[in-house]
């Protein structure tokens, strides 16, 4: 019973956050959406400069050391 009662008052206050300011919400969810996708892409670029400087190195070992340390950064 309380756990019904708590997802209710839960419920009505997300109900009235959107209805106070519906604009800043939708705003605010569309903004880490696309701050999601730019880390996304932001990492696969970041990865792809880690890897070919990884592939220069002499040894496996040492490649594999220099791409811990350049995703680190």
């Amino acid at each position: 019973m309380k756990k019904l009662l708590g997802i209710l008052v839960l419920g009505l206050l997300f109900i009235s956050i959107d209805l106070i300011n519906p604009t800043t919400v939708k705003a605010t969810i569309f903004h880490l959406i696309e701050r999601k996708i730019n880390n996304t892409l932001d990492y696969f670029e970041k990865r792809k400069k880690c890897q070919e400087e990884a592939d220069r190195a002499d040894t496996v070992y040492l490649g594999k050391e220099r791409y811990k340390d350049c995703m680190k950064e």
